[in-house]
């Protein structure tokens, strides 16, 4: 689940939303609305490196940090592999995974009327692994608020734009 700042100044006429997607491409992503009420961020980060069963690129070094160190130092090259006393059964494996790959969804709950209030414009705007989501603040008191029909009308929702 992709975490969110949402920034809510009452004096702004609009409402934004960040949400972290490091590695994710707009053609993996839709941003929609559901019930005039709800955010809802899809998407998927497929892995880059190797395939499903995690098996990595053999041109991979088996020590990217030592690879890395020795880069910054001047003594290899990118190509480098110091496998020779490593595990062959080993090479290609990742020894510790800590990103999380696949598909994710995100529901937000702004409230009732939300997406009813001056037509439900929407902007998605994807850069540098960042999703920023702007929409209209509805006035407080207002009708929009206080109205809270449930159907499945969605917003209109401005394509995400990529930099």
């Amino acid at each position: 689940m992709p975490r969110v700042d949402i920034w809510d100044d009452p004096e702004s006429p609009t409402v934004i939303a960040t949400f972290e997607l490091p590695g994710v491409r707009r053609e993996d992503l839709a941003v929609h609305v559901q019930d005039h009420r709800y955010l809802i961020v899809q998407g998927q980060r497929p892995c880059r490196l190797g395939n499903a069963s995690g098996v990595v690129s053999a041109t991979l070094p088996s020590r990217p940090v030592d690879a890395a160190n020795k880069l910054v130092e001047g003594e290899g090259d990118v190509d480098d592999q110091d496998d020779q006393d490593s595990d062959p059964q080993q090479q290609g494996k990742f020894s510790r995974a800590e990103l999380r790959y696949g598909r994710f969804s995100r529901k937000l709950d702004l409230g009732p009327g939300v997406f009813e209030y001056q037509n439900g414009h929407l902007t998605a705007d994807l850069r540098e692994g960042m999703l920023t989501v702007t929409w209209p603040r509805v006035p407080y008191g207002s009708e929009s608020e206080n109205n809270t029909r449930n159907n499945s009308a969605n917003a209109m929702i401005t394509p995400i734009a990529t930099m």
